[in-house]
């Protein structure tokens, strides 16, 4: 299974491992309705699982129109229902379930998802603001976080 996340969108740590885990969800029951014999040889191959950084919605669509040609790739894109972070119908996620050979040429020159914080800029601000303000804080004061930064559902 490679899942491609939607590097454009300012997604916490905890939003993005919901999309990913929504993906995963949704792929698999897809291969349980199209390929059993394919999913039974993944669960015996270690059920390898890769995420993978997309730049943006469109490219995320445009992978999946490109493996879509290949009638045994089993593909799952995930629009989130905006009740955290995310607008309403932002594409967050694309899973895909093919052989290496099937997905390599068209998914190859992605990065691995190496820090999440690191994906856009926007969290990258949060994160040193955060850190400045409890730099700047007295060491008798406490930090309290907001609800919605640790948010992992959708």
């Amino acid at each position: 299974m490679l899942f491609i996340v939607n590097g454009s969108l300012s997604m916490s740590s905890g939003k993005m491992a919901a999309q990913v885990a929504h993906c995963a969800v949704d792929l698999f029951q897809q291969i349980l309705d199209r390929r059993m014999m394919a999913l039974n040889f993944w669960r015996i191959s270690g059920q390898r699982k890769i995420v993978v950084r997309g730049d943006s919605a469109e490219e995320l669509l445009d992978i999946e129109q490109r493996v879509s040609v290949n009638r045994s790739v089993v593909t799952s894109i995930i629009r989130d229902a905006g009740r955290t972070e995310i607008s309403s119908g932002s594409i967050t996620c694309l899973g895909l379930f093919g052989t290496d050979n099937q997905l390599d040429p068209i998914t190859g020159h992605l990065k691995l998802m190496t820090d999440c914080l690191k994906c856009s800029g926007v969290n990258v601000q949060q994160q040193k603001s955060r850190k400045n303000k409890k730099d700047t804080e007295s060491p008798q004061s406490t930090t309290t976080m907001n609800s919605d930064d640790g948010s992992n559902t959708q």
